[in-house]
This record gives C-alpha cells, structure tokens and sequence, in this order.
C-alpha cells in the first residue's frame, strides 16, 4: 500500500504534458483510487496550472462516477433494498454540494419523531393518520406547481430545507418514510400522477376476497396531504382520462422500479438544462444497471 508522500507524488506527474505519461499515470490512479481521491481536489485549489486542474477535476469525476455505479450495483443486488439508502447514492452523485451524511440525519430525525408516536397496537389507517399529521402539519411539507420541474426539486436534500416537493418526490419520499417504520407503503404509478398502496397480502385477502385486490389495503395520496382512498378512485381517474384500467395501474411497484422512474426523470430534466452536463452519461449507466435488474426479475 501506498503511503501518503507517494500518493501525492504520483498526483503531481499529472503535470507532465506528454500523454503517454498522464495515461500510465491516470491508470495508476485509478488502482489506488479510493486512498487518492482525498488529495485530488486540494491539489486542484491550490494549482494554478490549467491543463493540471482539468486532468484532476475529470480524474475525480470518473473515480466518484465508479464509486456510485459500484454502490448503486451493490443496492440493486440486496435481498430488500431499501429506498432512502438509493436516495442517498443517487444524491451523492447528483448532488454532491449536499452533503449525504447530513440529509440522512435529517431523515434519521423525522422518522424518530414519528416512531414515538407509533405502537403496534394501531390499526394501518390509524398509523397512517398519524404520519401524516406530523409530515404534513408539524414538519409541514407542501406540493409545488406540478407543471415545471427543476433539477433542484428533484434532490432529496431540498425537502428537507424548503419543505416542498413534487408528486414524485412527495411519493419517493413518504415511501421511504414509512417503509424505515416497517410500514408496507409503496409507489403506484398512475399517468400524469403518482400515488401508494399500503400492501398487505392477509389483510387484503381478508377485506376483499371476492375481487382483485392487488395485495393492497387501501391507497394514499400524498399530494393531498396523505388522503386515503379506494382503487374506486383510480378507476374513475382512469375514465376520466379514456384510458383502459389496467392492472398495473392498480399494483404499487417495487423499490427498483420506483428509483429507476426517479432517475429517467433526472435525466430528462437535466437534459433539457444542459446535454453536455458530465452527470448524463452517469445516470445512464445507473438506468442500465437497474433496468437489467428489474428485466430479470419478470
């Protein structure tokens, strides 16, 4: 293992113009990049050379675009993965002048608040009810404007510090609220909309064992402050839009397809601000890894 002196001298070859050099060099980096990467930013402050701080300030985005890829790979490949922990990678990536550490303390703080008032002794609704008192009251969470979206709403940080969100982001984010209180909630997606479906097996069998059920309880809409309703609901959405209820409409989707919907719509919006933005070509490989994983799961 390389110590430090050597580290920071292998940063300092980057200097040299010939590219032969700077491609041996690049490569040698890359080996040891989890001990380099600390360095490189504060050789890039301090230089004032121009073709050094490119060199550096690419060699960091490649070796930060690894280590989300690799950690996006390794949330995919889990037994149950969870929605805040791919929020976070996403954010770290997306979002890096946000730091990860301190939105999921945020995270950590409001869930805390909420378990207080949970017991087991509660109903599903009755749970509900609760957390969306405190998320929409006490914390006080607002929709935005539905029509323009900004890359800025779509970073989970921002909730926390504006205390507004989007459908999407409102439904991401109250789905992995109570999925981190080991409540059943997820996603539903709906055209032009997003909703969630507490899923219980059990108990919808149990309430509805004379017509398709979808596994789900009873749906929540978290643009209207957590409203519940019945799939009676979408039905009528869905006549009211001339389109034909399908079942998907019906049935939440797992937490892969969720975080694969919210990257499509980074990409997208980031897209229309800037296609030369070097996050692009990392949100499409995000999108590759989860797509082939939700492919082999059908």
């Amino acid at each position: 293992m390389m110590d430090i002196s050597q580290l920071k001298s292998m940063i300092l070859l980057l200097e040299d113009p010939d590219e032969l050099v700077f491609q041996q060099i690049k490569n040698n980096i890359f080996e040891n990049a989890e001990l380099i990467r600390p360095y490189l930013d504060e050789f890039r402050t301090l230089s004032t050379d121009g073709l050094f701080q490119v060199r550096l300030q690419n060699i960091s985005d490649q070796i930060d675009t690894m280590s989300s890829l690799t950690q996006i790979e390794n949330w995919v490949n889990r037994i149950e993965p969870n929605l805040i922990d791919a929020i976070v990678i996403i954010q770290d990536a997306v979002f890096p002048e946000y730091d990860p550490i301190n939105t999921l303390n945020e995270f950590k703080k409001l869930k805390q608040k909420i378990w207080i008032e949970l017991s087991k002794s509660q109903t599903a609704i009755e749970q509900i009810k609760i957390i969306n008192q405190y998320l929409y009251h006490n914390f006080g969470l607002r929709s935005l404007n539905p029509e323009s979206i900004s890359i800025n709403q779509l970073c989970f940080h921002n909730i926390f510090q504006d205390k507004q969100a989007n459908n999407l982001m409102q439904a991401i984010f109250y789905a992995a609220l109570t999925q981190s209180l080991d409540l059943p909630v997820f996603p539903v997606i709906l055209p032009d909309m997003f909703v969630l479906a507490y899923k219980n097996r059990a108990i919808a069998e149990l309430s509805f064992a004379n017509e398709q059920h979808y596994d789900v309880v009873f749906y929540i809409n978290p643009y209207e402050e957590g409203k519940l309703f019945s799939k009676t609901l979408i039905e009528k959405y869905l006549e009211s839009k001339d389109i034909e209820p399908k079942d998907f409409y019906f049935a939440p989707v797992e937490n892969i397809a969720s975080v694969l919907i919210y990257l499509r719509l980074l990409l997208k919006t980031i897209e229309i601000d800037n296609k030369e933005d070097y996050r692009i070509g990392m949100i499409k490989q995000m999108i590759k890894i989860l797509s082939e994983k939700v492919e082999k799961s059908k």
